[in-house]
């Protein structure tokens, strides 16, 4: 059961760390895009 509870918060932090990583490229995407015009 602790180990359950160890391994849980640690899923959470990949799903946080790869949704900020996604949100950074769509908005290097659209900065990138408008220079481009």
């Amino acid at each position: 059961m602790l180990g359950f509870y160890q391994f849980r918060p640690r899923i959470y932090w990949y799903i946080i760390y790869i949704d900020s990583i996604y949100q950074l490229d769509s908005i290097k995407h659209l900065i990138i895009s408008d220079i481009k015009g």
